[in-house]
């Protein structure tokens, strides 16, 4: 494949689309408390400590994350300063890369602009793929290395074009996968073996596609993913021995076990989640899927694109399998389904305009049926508001914490924008049923991009004031003051990242064991004033601590008060 001048021309143009979806409003919603959070203030304490090494959440070692998107972070915060756009550009500027990244590996693979186009198209205009650029997730840049790591694995099983062709994709494939180890963890690649050995289970059963078992291969790859990544992994082990070791492992454990206190999902939930996240691309996969049978790759050409195609089945099924036994936050995997999903959409589409077949009824009445699933549910939010508590319940907490069951009245610029996207989801399914796929899609993937554009910049800052705004505007309060903050009964981000606490307002600073803190802060002497927040379900519990006065409430958040100019209870003394 030879890349010209009018395939830069279309990268530059997809980059720039790209740049308008993911760049405008990034940072006028403040940091949603939950994961985004959590990410901005390790980045923030690594600037503040200077340990680029390893991570700290409230000052204290953290083995939850190797360090690479941190030092991403870290470095836009650097230079852009503790603020919301600093922490979500690394993500934008992710997304302006992503599309033609897309539209480079489908014109690889197919030999064709279009076709890269199309994939591009579907990315970027389904629903939650753009929510995973607009906000600070680690999955996105994790995903985007376990993809590229997958597009040269099926380049290496394309028809062969001499070792050193081959034995470039492998080494390719083992850069990007220690990559990914870098920003994810191990889980890299054991995803990367599974879909590797499912891979040659399946070429097993088709005569024209079998393979020895790539023990070498894979070796190799794993050889380079992790020469990659001692980096970290091999100077953590120097620096830290066993108890680098010791923290890595029971920070697994305690991930393990905390499952069982998620809020646990039937395989329904899960499936809904990422069909529905994934419209309109997620409507065109049903054919694509069934023509993935044995019998009728048999009689395929073994091309780039067919066994691209093919790990992008593997990929899709091992994530709805792991959305299945894990029953836990869809979020946790659901967002590594969008890549094949939307793919195999384009792919579709492609054979499609192509007239290389047509698009059966089924996919008609499963594209028709979640227009009309979309149109209620955006009818019923016109009438209803936004009900907080519900959302809370289906969304995943990288975009929505758990705060208060509060509605969310629409104005009427938000109203608008959903009335014109009902309107083009009807002018969608005309089309559709008159098979006109081609004005379909120009019309349903801009329009749905730029629908959920709006209404996340309209609505995105009425949900943060009805779930945490008074908390956040009370921590930035606190901005300059010589006191501690904690929080009570609950755990929370907005305390360190908004309050700007440093690491003399920690259990580090004080020397004090984390576990000891919070009832240091209530009974022991205190060297300065001490503010709390507690939820107002459990006003009844801190009102009765004789050291502590009322300040305000609001929104369903109780904040208090211990002054440090009075000793009380100084027989206290933390060990």
């Amino acid at each position: 494949m030879v890349w010209t001048k009018r395939d830069s021309i279309i990268s530059f143009i997809l980059a720039c689309i790209a740049g308008f979806l993911f760049i405008p409003f990034a940072g006028n919603v403040p940091l949603f408390d939950g994961e985004e959070l959590k990410l901005a203030e390790i980045s923030r304490e690594m600037l503040l400590t200077g340990d680029y090494v390893r991570t700290h959440l409230n000052f204290q070692a953290s083995w939850d994350k190797p360090p690479l998107f941190f030092w991403i972070q870290a470095a836009s915060m650097h230079l852009l300063g503790f603020n919301e756009f600093a922490v979500r550009l690394p993500n934008a500027l992710l997304g302006i890369i992503t599309l033609p990244m897309l539209y480079a590996i489908g014109k690889t693979l197919s030999g064709r602009s279009n076709y890269g186009v199309l994939w591009a198209l579907c990315f970027g205009g389904s629903a939650i793929p753009i929510l995973y650029f607009r906000f600070a997730t680690l999955d996105a840049l994790s995903h985007c290395f376990l993809l590229l790591g997958i597009a040269a694995l099926s380049s290496y099983y394309a028809p062969s074009r001499g070792k050193r062709y081959a034995l470039r994709h492998i080494l390719i494939a083992g850069f990007v996968v220690g990559l990914a180890l870098l920003t994810k963890g191990i889980g890299v690649v054991v995803v990367i073996a599974i879909l590797w050995l499912g891979f040659w289970l399946f070429c097993r059963r088709i005569s024209s596609w079998q393979e020895p078992f790539p023990l070498t291969e894979l070796a190799v790859l794993c050889a380079l993913a992790l020469v990659m990544s001692f980096a970290w992994y091999g100077g953590e082990l120097l620096r830290g021995g066993v108890v680098f070791f010791r923290g890595f492992v029971q920070n697994r454990i305690s991930l393990l076990l905390a499952q069982d206190s998620l809020p646990h999902q039937s395989w329904f939930s899960v499936l809904a989640w990422i069909v529905l996240g994934s419209f309109p691309a997620s409507g065109l996969v049903i054919p694509t899927l069934r023509q993935m049978r044995p019998s009728a790759l048999a009689h395929q050409e073994r091309t780039p694109l067919a066994v691209f195609r093919l790990w992008m089945v593997l990929l899709l099924l091992l994530v709805v399998v792991m959305c299945i036994l894990g029953q836990t936050y869809v979020a946790d995997y659901s967002s590594l389904a969008y890549f094949p999903i939307t793919f195999l959409a384009a792919d579709i589409l492609d054979k499609v305009l192509r007239r290389e077949t047509t698009l059966s009824r089924t996919a008609q009445a499963l594209m028709l049926g979640m227009g009309l699933c979309v149109v209620v549910l955006l009818g019923i939010i016109l009438v209803e508001g936004v009900n907080i508590a519900w959302i809370r319940e289906q969304m995943p907490t990288v975009f929505f914490p758990s705060r208060l069951a509060t509605s969310i009245e629409w104005g009427w610029w938000e109203r608008g924008v959903a009335i014109a996207y009902m309107l083009v989801l009807m002018a969608a399914a005309y089309f559709l049923v008159r098979k006109r796929l081609l004005e379909m899609m120009l019309l349903l993937f801009p329009a749905t991009a730029l629908a959920l554009g709006f209404l996340l910049a309209l609505t995105a800052p009425k949900i943060e004031r009805a779930t945490q705004g008074a908390l956040r505007e009370f921590c930035q309060g606190l901005q300059g003051e010589k006191c501690y903050a904690q929080s009570l009964g609950f755990s929370t981000y907005l305390d360190g990242f908004y309050a700007r606490k440093n690491i003399t307002e920690s259990a580090s600073g004080l020397n004090l064991p984390l576990e000891e803190f919070e009832a240091w802060l209530l009974e022991g002497d205190i060297d300065k004033p001490v503010y709390f927040v507690c939820k107002i379900h459990d006003y009844s519990q801190w009102s009765q601590n004789l050291n502590l006065h009322e300040v305000y409430r609001k929104d369903g958040f109780v904040f208090w008060k211990r002054d440090g100019k009075k000793k009380v209870n100084l027989a206290y003394r933390c060990p």
